[in-house]
């Protein structure tokens, strides 16, 4: 199960781990060795995972599967590595594409799919950058989480393993409220500078946005039932049919929030509630943001789902009073 990844001097390095079971059939899986790689082909994927496995004295007859991501310099069945590795060593060996990373892109993928969600991800990025580039904004954060004796430091997205996601938006759930008054911190301090101001103020309007709260508090629930997936399809004991029932089963989990028009006023609900008592105004935004109803067409059908709760919601509202 090689992988590569680049290291902190910017030199791609490969990690070659064996997944392999003793004489009682207990699953074990080991990191051999971590080398630097200049050859990224298919073909030199291949060589290079045989070199590796002969400066260890380890014999390539031994290699029954073969396990890579998606990507076409590994999968690919003609010029990819699999094919390759194969190639070189004269007979067919079977390939198994690496459940853990067609998980973690179908999560991008479906987050992408919607703008709303994906400005969320923008910003919080925006806000991780922001309050941690420097060390005394990121001072704030961490005396305001520590004065109060709640909240969490702010994680930074990754860009490759979405799944890790889940714990920078519990981050900002449970701190929103010190975030906000960081952000004012920094806005009102004599010491910044006028770009910092600005910043400040634009990232503070993002956040005390419905459609922020909305999102965070929507993709919050979501994103962990994506994570435990993910971790459980990497499990060491976990075999394939196991792996694909659990990816079965989050599947089924996702359809029943889709189809939860209960669950999902629920949370439209939860979130004007708790917006009005940070002072956002959930009908004013409705308001002034539902500009697409002239152009249905442009909305993906998540995005109507959540518009529909949402201005029903909003309606429901004004019509109360």
């Amino acid at each position: 199960m090689p992988d590569t990844t680049p290291d902190v001097s910017h030199l791609d390095q490969i990690s070659l781990i064996i997944r392999h079971v003793d004489e009682q059939f207990q699953i074990y899986e080991r990191l051999l060795k971590i080398s630097e790689i200049n050859d990224k082909t298919g073909d030199g994927f291949a060589a290079k995972v045989i070199s590796m496995l002969k400066d260890l004295q380890l014999s390539t007859a031994g290699i029954q599967f073969q396990c890579y991501d998606t990507t076409a310099s590994m999968s690919g069945a003609y010029n990819g590595a699999q094919a390759k590795l194969s190639e070189r060593l004269g007979w067919t060996i079977p390939y198994i594409t690496c459940l853990g990373h067609k998980t973690n892109l179908c999560v991008e993928h479906s987050c992408k799919a919607l703008l709303m969600i994906e400005e969320f991800f923008t910003t919080l990025q925006d806000l991780y950058n922001f309050l941690t580039r420097s060390t005394s904004r990121f001072g704030k954060l961490k005396g305001n989480i520590d004065a109060l004796q709640e909240g969490l430091v702010m994680k930074n997205l990754s860009k490759t393993r979405w799944i890790g996601r889940a714990e920078s938006i519990r981050a900002v759930w449970v701190s929103y409220e010190i975030v906000i008054d960081t952000l004012d911190e920094v806005r009102n301090c004599e010491d910044s500078d006028r770009d910092a101001i600005k910043t400040a103020s634009n990232l503070s309007d993002r956040i005390k946005s419905f459609e922020f709260y909305l999102s965070m508090l929507f993709m919050k629930n979501i994103m962990y039932k994506t994570k435990i997936v993910d971790l459980e399809v990497q499990e060491i004991d976990k075999d394939i049919l196991a792996s694909l029932d659990v990816m079965c089963q989050t599947r089924d989990a996702m359809i029943r929030i889709w189809e939860d028009d209960l669950g999902l006023d629920g949370i439209v609900t939860a979130a004007v509630e708790n917006c009005n008592s940070f002072g956002i105004d959930a009908e004013y935004e409705f308001s002034k943001k539902h500009v697409h109803d002239d152009h249905p067409d442009a909305l993906t059908r998540t995005q109507t789902m959540l518009m529909y709760h949402y201005s029903t919601n909003i309606t429901d509202k004004k019509c109360s009073k």
